[in-house]
């Protein structure tokens, strides 16, 4: 609870922490993050991957043994 001397009870953060708090989490996830571009390239690079991989594997299937 909030108290006049603008401090919190026991085990509450006050607001400036969480701004802190939030603000670092911000920051340390920041890198983790691709921008709307980059993760259409990822994922167009991804698809043709695994396209590429799986004619690789029909190509085999058919050029197998018995056909």
């Amino acid at each position: 609870m909030y108290t006049s001397s603008g401090v919190d009870g026991p085990g509450i953060s006050g607001r400036g922490d969480l701004i802190i708090d939030l603000n670092d989490g911000l920051v340390k996830q920041r890198p983790n993050c691709m921008s709307g571009s980059e993760f259409i390239k990822s994922r167009e690079n991804h698809l043709q991957s695994h396209i590429q991989h799986r004619l690789t594997e029909l190509q085999g299937y058919y050029d197998g043994p018995g056909i």
